[in-house]
């Protein structure tokens, strides 16, 4: 998943992001290193230009649209509907046109962090390719409680923000990558002193803004294998 830019190629693709209106939504700079969550409205007969460092995730939330692309130099179009699901790797260029108003939630998955977690069950170079138009309740369910969460709280806990972000990436991972990967299933659950490490770690650390990463550790596993064992509790 390696990339081939330097500094100074990462800051000009960060800053090739044209869209003609900012998002009238989007999470606080608490959470920068693992993910942005912007819902947008984007006037009608408009058009986009980007090239980020970031894995995007766009869902389409409002009335159909006729979508014109070009990605990497190749045109293609498409009508979306709502639920409609792209999703870009880093350093995809890509231009976008559309006919109507267009509304969507915009995830930005950060590389780093999307990185770490393959690491953590996978030594295998892969690259995630692009979808240009699928439709994937797990991925629009996600997307649309990541937003939920950004309305109610401003999506200010970094602990709910990784847990979001450990199930998209393996899910991603499993579904949309060059190389799919057999996900370990484990069986059983987190073992009664790990869980009761967990929660006195989790209680002990309330008035802290703690992460996935911290609790695992602090119990002597790895934060995927954590995540894994964790949702098996009964």
């Amino acid at each position: 998943m390696s990339q081939n830019f330097n500094q100074n190629d990462e800051n000009k693709y960060i800053a090739m992001q044209t869209p003609p209106r900012s998002p009238i939504l989007h999470n606080q700079d608490i959470i920068p290193d693992i993910l942005r969550v912007e819902h947008h409205y984007q006037p009608a007969n408009g058009a986009s230009e980007c090239c980020l460092p970031s894995y995007l995730l766009s869902i389409h939330l409002g009335q159909p649209i006729k979508l014109q692309r070009k990605i990497d130099g190749r045109r293609s179009s498409d009508c979306l509907v709502e639920g409609d699901i792209m999703i870009s790797p880093p350093y995809l260029r890509r231009k976008l046109s559309w006919d109507s108003h267009a509304e969507f939630l915009l995830l930005r998955l950060e590389s780093k962090f999307f990185s770490s977690v393959i690491y953590q069950f996978t030594d295998l170079e892969c690259q995630i390719t692009p979808q240009l138009k699928l439709h994937d309740p797990l991925i629009q369910h996600i997307g649309l409680t990541l937003k939920s969460e950004l309305e109610i709280n401003g999506l200010c806990n970094r602990l709910y923000a990784e847990s979001m972000m450990n199930a998209l990436a393996v899910h991603i991972l499993h579904r949309y990558s060059s190389k799919k990967q057999e996900i370990p299933d484990y069986s059983g659950g987190l073992p009664n002193h790990q869980l009761q490490q967990s929660i006195d770690y989790i209680q002990s650390h309330l008035s802290e803004d703690i992460s996935l990463e911290d609790i695992a550790e602090y119990v002597g596993i790895s934060q995927y294998y954590f995540v894994r064992l964790f949702k098996r509790i009964p």
